[in-house]
Formats: C-alpha cells, sequence, structure tokens
C-alpha cells in the first residue's frame, strides 16, 4: 500500500504541540505556551479539535482525536478486545496486538481511522476469497453477495460491519483471502499506479532467527529523498512487495515481537532485501527506586533528507518489542530512537496516581542497550492544583511527550488517560531534557460518557532537574486571552502582508502559565469594525483577514460559556476588545486583565475584606499604560453592579479591594466586570459572571 501524500499531510507535526513538536513556526500559541512555561523549547502543545470514537476491524473501538494541525491521536478505549494489549501507532493508523494469520488478510487500509471516521453507522470493506471458495456468510459482516463477482485472484464481494462488530477470528477467515477498506466509487480499490518503464520491483524478505519465513510483518518502505512511503504486511513466505522509483530507501518492519531496519541501501533495478528478526535483540527498560511502571512508548523514526515522516509508536502497559540495534550514521536523514514510561508509586493506583514520573530518553541511532536506570535527581517536579468549578470528582487528563531531532519528531504520547480529583493535587516528576518536550492537559468536562474538548494545557521543557513548581489548572475567572504570562517582544495580533493574523485562546486559567481551548459547543468570536462582521468562528480566534492599509478601529469579542453540570463557576466570560489598527500601527493592542481572586481550591472566597492585583497587558511589543481602569461586582447576576476600589501600583496594575459579601438567598456567586483603556484608542470590557461561590 503506498501511503498518498495527502494522508500524510494530515500528520505534520507542531508542537501538542500535545504532544507536543517537530519542525514547524510555532503559533502565537505554542510561543505563549512556552513563555509562559519558562522554557525555550516548543512542546507539542497543538489541542485536541475534535474527537470521535470508531470500530476496526478487529473489534476494537478506538477514540480519534483531531489536533489543530491536522494530525491525529488515536487510542483503543477500555473494554475492547485489545484495550490491555500492546499496540502501534504511526500517523492516523493504530494497530492492536494481532495475530499474524489474522493480520495477513486484513489490509492496513482497515487500520486509517482518519478513513474510519468517515463512516457514521457502518463501514464497507471489500472481501476476496481465497481460489475455488464461494461467498459464504462472515459473522457480523453484511455481504451483498449480488455484487459478487470472479477474478483471476478468486471471488469478491462488497459488504459492511456495524458499530457491535466483535471482530474476525482466524476461524472466520478461514477461506478469506484478504479484507480491506471499501469507499464510494470504489477508491479503495485503486492503487497509487507509477509508470512501470520508472519503477523496479523490490521484494523485502523477512526471516526469523531459524532462517524461516516471518508472516504478517508490516513492512515500510521510506524513500530517504522525499519522504514517500509504501507499505504491506508479509505473505505466508514472508515476503513484501514494492513497485518504487529509483531512488534511496530504507525498509522498517516490525510485529509485536520485533522491529527490525535496514537503513540504508539504492534502488536502480529489481532488489531484494532481507530482514532477520532474530537480530532484534534490544528491549527498553527503565526502572526509577521506589515505582513501577504502568505505561510506556517506544518510539523509531527514520527521517529522510527532506519531506514528511511520521515515527513509528509501539505503546502498552509494558515494553514488549525487542529492536535491531543500527547505528544512527546515516547518508540521508536521520535514525532516532526515544523511550518513555509513565510510572508511579509501589502501591499506587495507576488509573489516579497522586503521584507519578514520566521519563523521556533519546537516542542517536537504535543502541545495543536501551536499558535506562533514574535517580529522583533526574526530574523536574512540577505540583498540579486543580481547582472545581462544580461538582467534586474525577476528570479526564492526559501527558504527552516528545523529543526534538532533525527533520523530525519522536512522538512518545501513549494515549493513556490518568484521572485526576477536582478539586486535588497531583505531583508530577518530569525528567529534566534539553530534548524532551512535555504536555499536561486537564480536560474539566470530559467523563467516560462526555467526551467534551476543552482543555487546559500547560507546556514545554523541563531542563533543570530538582526544581519545584506549582502550576494552577482552572483558577477563574476562565475565559478569553492570555491570562498567564506572555513574550513581551512578540506581537501576538499583527499585519502580515495586508492581513490582520493573530491567536488568541477562549478558554483560559487565570494567573498560571496555562492556555486553554474550548469545545465548539460552548465558545465563540467575531471581528467587526464600522458595524460589519468581518469574519466569526469558535474553539479559539484565529485571524487571517484582509484589511485596508489605512488606520481603523475593530471591535474583537470572544466569549466562552460552558454547557455543562461540572461546570457551575466561570459559567460566562465575555470580553469586548476595541483597538485601533492600520497606518502606522502594525500591532494590534489587545489590552487584556489579569486577575486571580483568592479562593480556594473549591472555589469559594469567606466573607470580609479582600484585596487581589488586577494586571493588563497589550500583547504587543509597546508598553500602552492604563489610562482609567474601573471593577465592578454583582451578586445578582449582573442585573446590579456596584464599584470596587482600586489603588494604582503602576501605569499598567492596580490593587483591587472590597468587602466580599456572604452569601444570602438567590445571592451565591460573585460576577466581576473589568473596564480598561489607554490614551491611544485601545479599550477592554471583560464581564465574567460567576467568577466565585459567596459562603
Amino acid at each position: 500500500m503506498r501511503l498518498p501524500r495527502s494522508s500524510s499531510a494530515v500528520l505534520s507535526a507542531a508542537v501538542s504541540g500535545l504532544l507536543v513538536a517537530a519542525v514547524m513556526t510555532p503559533t502565537a500559541s505554542a510561543v505563549a505556551a512556552d513563555a509562559a512555561d519558562g522554557a525555550d523549547g516548543i512542546a507539542r502543545s497543538t489541542p485536541f479539535v475534535g474527537s470521535a470514537t470508531v470500530r476496526l476491524v478487529t473489534g476494537d473501538l478506538v477514540r480519534v482525536r483531531t489536533r489543530a494541525d491536522g494530525s491525529v491521536v488515536p487510542t483503543v478505549l477500555p473494554g475492547s478486545p485489545h484495550a490491555d494489549r500492546p499496540a502501534v501507532r504511526w500517523g492516523a493508523f493504530v494497530l492492536p496486538k494481532t495475530a499474524p494469520s489474522v493480520l495477513r488478510r486484513l489490509d492496513l487500509s482497515l487500520f486509517d481511522v482518519s478513513a474510519l471516521q468517515g463512516y457514521a453507522d457502518r463501514v464497507p470493506v471489500v472481501v476476496r476469497f481465497v481460489p475455488g471458495a464461494s461467498t459464504h456468510r462472515l459473522p457480523g459482516v453484511r455481504l451483498d453477495t449480488s455484487s459478487a463477482r470472479v477474478t483471476p485472484r478468486g471471488l469478491v464481494a462488497h459488504g459492511s460491519y456495524g458499530r457491535d462488530f466483535p471482530g474476525f477470528s482466524a476461524r472466520d477467515l478461514a477461506e478469506v483471502a484478504s479484507v480491506r477498506l471499501d469507499t464510494p466509487d470504489g477508491a479503495a480499490e485503486a492503487r497509487p499506479t507509477l509508470d512501470r518503464a520508472t519503477t523496479h520491483q523490490v521484494t523485502v524478505r523477512v526471516t526469523n532467527g531459524t532462517a524461516l519465513p516471518e508472516e504478517g510483518v508490516v513492512v515500510t518502505l521510506m524513500n530517504l529523498e522525499d519522504g514517500d512511503l509504501f507499505q504491506a504486511s508479509t505473505n505466508r513466505r514472508g515476503a513484501a512487495r514494492f513497485d518504487v522509483p529509483a531512488g534511496a530507501y530504507s525498509a522498517l518492519g516490525f510485529s509485536f515481537q520485533h522491529v527490525v531496519i535496514a537503513p540504508e541501501f539504492d534502488v536502480s533495478s529489481d532488489l531484494e532485501v532481507l530482514l532477520n528478526t532474530g537480530a532484534a535483540t534490544v528491549k527498553p527498560a527503565v526502572t526509577l527506586p521506589g515505582h513501577r511502571v504502568v505505561d510506556t512508548a517506544l518510539s523509531v523514526a527514520r527521517t529522510p533528507e527532506t519531506g514528511f515522516m511520521f515515527p513509528f509508536v509501539f505503546y502498552g502497559p509494558h515494553f514488549f518489542v525487542r529492536v535491531q540495534p543500527t547505528t544512527g550514521d546515516v547518508l540521508r536523514g536521520g535514525l532516532h530512537t526515544g523511550v518513555s514510561a509513565t510510572l508511579v508509586p509501589r502501591g499506587a493506583s495507576g488509573r489516579a496516581p497522586e503521584r507519578l514520573a514520566i521519563s523521556a530518553d533519546i537516542e542517536s541511532g537504535v543502541p545495543d542497550d536501551l536499558t535506562f536506570d533514574h535517580r529522583h535527581r533526574d526530574f523536574a517536579t512540577v505540583v498540579q492544583r486543580l481547582f472545581a468549578n462544580g461538582p467534586a470528582g474525577p476528570r479526564e487528563s492526559f501527558f504527552g511527550v516528545s523529543g526534538s531531532i532533525p527533520n523530525g519528531y519522536l512522538d512518545l504520547f501513549t494515549g493513556q488517560q490518568y484521572a485526576v480529583d477536582v478539586p486535588g493535587r497531583r505531583t508530577v516528576l518530569f525528567q529534566a531534557s534539553d530534548v524532551a518536550s512535555y504536555q499536561q492537559t486537564v480536560m474539566p468536562l470530559a467523563t467516560p460518557r462526555n467526551d467534551d474538548i476543552s482543555q487546559l494545557i500547560a507546556s514545554g521543557r523541563h531542563r533543570t532537574a530538582g526544581t519545584t513548581r506549582t502550576i494552577d489548572f482552572a483558577r477563574g475567572p476562565i475565559g478569553p486571552g492570555y491570562r498567564g504570562r506572555t513574550d513581551p517582544d512578540f506581537d501576538y495580533v499583527r499585519r502580515e502582508r495586508g492581513r490582520l493574523v493573530g491567536f488568541v485562546p477562549l478558554f483560559t486559567s487565570s494567573g498560571a502559565p496555562v492556555w486553554g481551548y474550548g469545545d465548539p459547543r460552548s465558545s465563540s468570536w467575531s471581528l467587526r469594525s464600522a458595524g460589519v462582521e468581518l469574519a466569526k468562528g469558535r474553539s479559539e480566534i484565529r485571524l487571517r483577514e484582509a484589511v485596508p492599509q489605512d488606520e481603523r478601529t475593530y471591535v474583537l469579542t470572544g466569549v466562552s460559556h460552558p454547557n455543562s453540570p461540572l461546570w457551575t463557576l466561570s459559567t460566562s466570560v465575555r470580553d469586548r476588545w476595541t483597538f485601533r489598527f492600520g497606518g502606522d500601527r502594525p500591532a494590534a493592542a489587545l489590552l487584556t486583565p489579569r486577575y486571580a481572586p483568592p479562593v480556594s481550591m473549591v472555589g469559594t472566597m469567606s466573607p470580609g475584606p479582600t484585596s487581589f492585583p488586577l494586571s493588563f497587558v497589550s500583547l504587543t511589543q509597546d508598553k500602552h499604560p492604563i489610562q482609567r481602569a474601573q471593577v465592578q461586582l454583582s451578586t445578582d447576576d449582573g442585573a446590579t453592579w456596584s464599584d470596587a476600589r482600586l489603588t494604582r501600583l503602576s501605569p499598567t496594575a492596580f490593587r483591587v479591594g472590597y468587602v466580599n459579601p456572604g452569601a444570602t438567598p438567590g445571592r451565591g456567586f460573585m460576577s466581576i466586570r473589568i473596564v480598561a483603556r489607554d490614551g491611544r484608542g485601545n479599550r477592554v470590557v471583560e464581564t465574567a459572571m460567576r467568577v466565585y461561590r459567596l459562603r
């Protein structure tokens, strides 16, 4: 199977961002996240912007989360037939551990979760029976026998499986030669064709240590000059065949026991390449005194000189594959290995640990020893505080790791989610590294039955071991704008080639190095000028609007309003920025208030005198002193407002003071409205409803 470049494009790296990033121009969000985290490396912190669930032909349910850069992260859900077994992910493909006798009959197209998302109820397949066999019933598959046709390679019929398909067994496939994904107009049947006069046949033969053929090994052939990829599984004779243009190539083959590599060879005529799984002798191991491993990821990346690449990630509850030792000293591109483990203290739960450690070791090539015995002095310590914006209880969270390598990245994210108690604290040890980036993500509205993709994200590198930091997640108010530290030498909304461009999140924690992404159902924005709407959207503000050269007044409005019984604070936060832009103003000054009322972790404040700092940033490199500011308070959901006392501390900072009232019937929450303007025609009005609870 040749992977079309259109499929490769969706796997472009940023730094998840989660998970963290590859070679890319960082977005303003990534710059802000790194600046806030005190890191000078970019993490793969691109947020998830969509989520879907698909059923694999193995019977497994897979949650497919799509990042803002178009890449996807598939994870096998608990309760699936292979949920507790190892799996391998590469790009948009996820393959749970499957018996070779079954795998060799299942085309890799069946594991392309991006393609599977296009089918709501039933997944169309094409079944080819072995020569001499007739169409017969396949459990769980609805076959259209009227469409069956005879071919030289056996009888072919179209069919489909549904959302409750339990998966094939070896017995089900006894008289089946192959099953592959079907698509409208027969697109799945069409294989990319090349001019035979300009291609050569490459046969990759895989044997084991006793020279017997290895069946069901997935082989990837990569053109090292442009990153073009070809894939197939070995047959019973251990062979996978490819028609490819002349050039320099590498071959990587994997099963669920071995990873073997032919790092570099030239194709100028028909060629046979030999791989021997007996040469795969290195198995990763990670230790930390007093801890046990609960999750692992092994990432192997063969990068080309130019063009796209993605790493192969082997993940599961333990390290399960052996890798062939291979030098990283290659003529074209690179070869790197990453090893990551998540560890919890012995005796602690692996599902909702209060303390865990995440390691990340990155090596050139595949060394002959991948054992990493760590000590606590190798790690930086981060304390996460998770504030409650609704009822107490467990919420979903996950961690991402990636490693920077030349012309690529090592994705070490396993996809495992960890419950975290809200309100609560959790201590995380991150292995200090100059090349590894980490992402900490909390999904405060996600539950096993509700896949709300609103996220709060902290990302960056931890270069120094032994340091201890505290990061607050979900401390209100939570809404539009950069509410943590930002880069003072960066214009977040600016002119580029006649356009107003920029990025501003709509779901961000206050007073912490955390930014976020709002579910499209609970956030929106619009840009207007002279009463005319120029642009609008959801989830996050992404501007790229053609604007006149002359100076004009614009109004940008962003609203966050999560609608969930798990969210009863910061129920609606609305920012309305008025700014002058154009002429000799190359950047837009979005005056953004930053304040964090001294609330408890359950979101309450006791009656009595209180005060807290309030500051404003402009999101530009220029300073914008605040000429006038006002803070108003409401305990009746905005029906009436009263003024708080402001004491100026600097041109852009104040101290807010007032007597916090106690709760009375019908008045149980405090809402806050902030109004500010500078001397250049820029203004902000933020209205944050139900910032905290009165007691």
